[in-house]
């Protein structure tokens, strides 16, 4: 086995294609910046080949759960435990159906009735998920903004005004503010989705340059990267190992 990769790798890693993103079109070549960023966005969510037709029975079985109302029939929306959050699994169900829907040789690919099918998850997602007053913060702050950020992403140009402005909203539950290290990054990653979906360009270019910032030494018992490649978080924790 190689050495194993420093686990503040592997939080910076979803975020990585966007900061190349925004690299490559500040160099000009004559795309919209958001565009460009929002199409690599999609070609990130296209599944494996080797994987298609394990992810394409999973989209089926969520197909075949979901209810007429958009609720998925299995999910208890009620349980809420600190670590354990089945209604999260709504959130990621949508975003799955979002990248067959955008991957070739999936059964589900460019298939109408799939898109009707995420959106209409989506929708019961945007309307009644606030409803859910889950008391770890990491769920609404991090984990939501990222899987819904990815789904309205791909699914952008299908959605309606008052989806797009439900779906801003959760995503400006990521907020930056307070945030260091690889929780700063993850909030920066929701920041993006929100302004590639409304369309502000000040918004993503300010969480990238905060992205940008965390890339670097931090001495001592400050939470982030070390010397010698390992990682703190939550203060001066040890997290290599624990993340990614």
């Amino acid at each position: 086995m190689g050495p194993r990769r420093p686990t503040w790798r592997r939080a910076l890693l979803p975020l990585a294609a966007l900061l190349l993103s925004a690299a490559r079109s500040a160099a000009g070549d004559g795309d919209d910046d958001l565009a460009v960023m929002r199409a690599r966005i999609v070609a990130q969510a296209v599944v494996q080949p080797q994987f298609v037709a394990v992810y394409d029975a999973e989209v089926a079985a969520c197909v075949a759960l979901l209810a007429a109302d958009g609720s998925f029939v299995d999910i208890d929306y009620a349980f809420q435990q600190a670590a354990i959050w089945p209604a999260y699994n709504h959130s990621k169900r949508a975003e799955w159906m979002a990248s067959a829907f955008v991957t070739p040789g999936s059964r589900f690919y460019n298939d109408s009735a799939l898109e009707a099918t995420a959106l209409r998850s989506l929708d019961w997602w945007l309307l009644h998920g606030p409803e859910s007053k889950q008391s770890n913060w990491w769920w609404w702050t991090i984990g939501i903004p990222i899987t819904l950020g990815k789904t309205v992403t791909i699914l952008r140009e299908a959605l309606l005004p008052n989806q797009t402005a439900a779906a801003a909203a959760q995503l400006a539950n990521a907020k930056t503010a307070g945030q260091v290290a690889a929780n700063l990054v993850w909030t920066c990653e929701g920041t993006i989705y929100r302004g590639l979906l409304v369309g502000n360009e000040t918004l993503v270019a300010q969480a990238l340059n905060l992205s940008f910032a965390t890339i670097a030494y931090a001495p001592g018992l400050a939470e982030g990267i070390k010397a010698d490649a390992s990682f703190f978080e939550h203060g001066n924790q040890l997290y290599s190992g624990g993340y990614g």
